[in-house]
Formats: structure tokens, sequence, C-alpha cells
């Protein structure tokens, strides 16, 4: 058997390649759909929106990429292409609610909120107390591979009220440490 060694493949490390994610955020259970919105970048080192060193959170889509103009992310604004639709949505709410109550998180509500967070926290100037850290991390590895949430609180020594304490912790750490644009103009 002979071996191709002229793919292109070969050329180009997937680790480098950079993308640009529009992610939507819901946090009011009495709404239904996106909040608001955030863009992250996907490279060698993941990156979130920051103007004047502030998370950068908006209210309108279509404002993304001027935003981007204005942001840490300036450079990659060529990267971006508002489709119209988010590419995730971190449903803070649900999350809260299905850890608070349920057996199943069929859809991968809870780990696409964790690693959400997990990924603006190391962004975070506010150190959060490292149990909370690992406790989300721990859940968040168990989510990777498993739907069952009841399984998890019945295996495990940490309480569904452990995991929304810190997830409520660093969204609240996060807000302190963030902007939402709400107009061009802000």
């Amino acid at each position: 058997m002979q071996i191709d060694t002229s793919s292109n493949l070969l050329e180009k490390n997937p680790a480098e390649e950079e993308i640009i994610r529009l992610v939507g955020f819901r946090v009011n259970p009495d709404v239904e759909g996106v909040e608001f919105y955030s863009i992250f970048l996907e490279a060698n080192v993941d990156k979130p929106l920051i103007i004047d060193e502030r998370f950068a959170f908006f209210t309108e889509i279509n404002a993304a990429k001027n935003i981007i103009k204005n942001s840490n992310l300036c450079e990659k604004t060529d990267l971006f292409e508002v489709k119209g639709e988010i590419d995730y949505c971190c449903d803070i709410a649900e999350t809260l609610y299905l850890i608070a109550s349920q057996k199943l998180d069929q859809q991968a509500v809870v780990l696409n909120c964790i690693n959400t967070i997990l990924d603006l926290e190391k962004w975070l100037k506010i150190k959060g107390p490292e149990e909370f850290k690992q406790c989300l991390r721990l859940f968040a590895d168990y989510l990777t591979f498993h739907q069952e949430l009841e399984a998890f609180f019945e295996n495990e020594k940490i309480t569904r009220r452990e995991i929304t304490n810190a997830l409520i912790w660093y969204v609240g750490a996060i807000f302190i440490c963030s902007t939402i644009i709400t107009s061009l103009e802000d």
C-alpha cells in the first residue's frame, strides 16, 4: 500500500484555524429566546469580545460587525460574517432550571452554558473561589459524556445547590465585569 503524502491536510494545522462564533445569551426565564449576544474567537487561545477591558455583550445582532471593529478582536473582523443566527446559546435561565429540578439534559444546555462560563472565567480579573471552579469543571467533564444529571449528584459529593451557587457566582462576576451595548453610540 502506498501512502499519499501530497495531501493539503499536512499543510494546515486545524489547531491554528481561527473561527469567530456569535453566541446568544439568555438570563431571564420569563423571556423567550436570546436576550443579548457576544462574540468568541476560537483559536490557539480562545478569546471573548472585550471593549475597554470589559466583556462586551450587545442587544442588536446586526451591530455585531461594527462592535467587533471597536474591540480586542478588531484585527479579526474579516473572519466574521453576520448570518442572522447564533452559533449556539448560553441559556443561563434554562441551565439553572435543569440543574435545580431535572434528571436529564438531552440537548446539552447545561454543558454549553458551563463551558461558556468557564471560557469567560479565564479572562476575569476577579478570581473566584477555587472550589466553585473545580465543581463546575467536574460537572462539565461528566456532562461531556453523559446526559443524566441525577446520576452525577447521586455518585459525586457535589450537590445541585453547590453547582447552582458556583454558576451564579461566576455569572455575577462576569456581568460585573461587562458592558451591554444597546446602541452603537454606547
